[in-house]
């Protein structure tokens, strides 16, 4: 997608904004669970980051896994609250790993977001689509589950294309198609699944730190191999002028369950081919593989003011 705009502290990109600039000395609360947030006195705008669970990446114990999708990605620079005001925070959980024997489908992240009386708008991010695995019997693959990014197909043993999971508008990227005995990467915030690879990622820097979100998780295949997760694509906090960042910046593809960048590899996490997590609060997809697949990354919320 190309540069749609840059304005009011944020960059977007297509149909996904992103919180882009924070300034210096603002005040942050972050939510790793669900719980309630209280408008301080005299702020009447919130910037928020909301990343919903990652989906959880299959099992495929014939020839193929698909990785889960990342959760849904929205941000704001300028949420209108009032003094006082009681936001009710949600933050979705990773989808399970799928399991064998046979096809094991992983499960849908949940939705993250806050909501307040009226006629305050409630803000919600999708949950990850599943990553779908091949069962036994020729052709049996399956598409990818539907998210905020999709998650990657099973692919079948016969000349059967199977879709990636579908995006929600805005928040997310489609999962890969699945080929023979290939399973498709799933989608990430930033870009598509591609094959077994699963979609970059996003940076925010909300928190205070430059930190990765929303990767895809990386499939499998005895054709394709095993897929890398999607890292994160840098935005620099300070920058103003661009979007994305020169290759250097770019983060590793490919990443391990306790790295900063999130979603799970295709390649084993553990012996006995079982598939790589995601990490925590990332709302990135886990891994398909073999025997079991990955879990998808919990969400996040991240509300910053001042």
């Amino acid at each position: 997608m190309a540069l749609k705009s840059i304005s009011n502290g944020l960059i977007s990109r297509g149909t996904v904004s992103r919180a882009f600039n924070v300034p210096s000395g603002s005040f942050k609360q972050i939510f790793t669970s669900s719980g309630t947030f209280v408008v301080p006195p005299n702020i009447v705008n919130l910037r928020y980051l909301v990343v919903a669970g990652g989906g959880g990446g299959s099992s495929g114990d014939q020839g193929s896994a698909g990785g889960g999708g990342a959760g849904g990605v929205l941000s704001s620079a300028g949420f209108s609250v009032i003094p006082g005001q009681t936001l009710n925070i949600v933050v979705g959980a990773g989808g399970a790993a799928g399991t064998p024997p046979g096809r094991g489908t992983g499960a849908q992240g949940a939705n993250s977001g806050f909501w307040s009386a009226s006629p305050f708008p409630a803000v919600w991010a999708i949950g990850g689509g599943y990553g779908e695995g091949k069962a036994s019997s020729p052709g049996s693959g399956a598409p990818g589950g539907a998210g905020g990014s999709g998650g990657g197909a099973g692919g079948g043993g016969a000349p059967i294309v199977y879709g990636g999971g579908a995006n929600t508008a805005g928040q997310g990227n489609v999962g890969a198609d699945a080929g023979l005995q290939t399973g498709g990467g799933g989608g990430g915030a930033n870009t598509a699944g591609s094959g077994p690879v699963g979609g970059s990622g996003i940076f925010s820097a909300l928190s205070g730190s430059n930190t990765a979100y929303a990767g895809g998780g990386g499939g499998w295949g005895t054709s394709g191999g095993y897929g890398t997760g999607g890292g994160g694509i840098a935005i620099s906090p300070y920058a103003s002028n661009y979007y994305g960042a020169p290759s250097s910046t770019v983060a590793p593809f490919g990443a391990v369950a306790g790295t900063p960048y999130g979603a799970g590899s295709g390649s084993p996490g553990a012996p006995g081919f079982f598939g790589q997590s995601a990490v925590a609060s990332t709302g990135s997809g886990g891994s398909g593989t073999r025997a079991e697949g990955g879990a998808g990354g919990s969400g996040i919320v991240i509300l910053n003011w001042g």
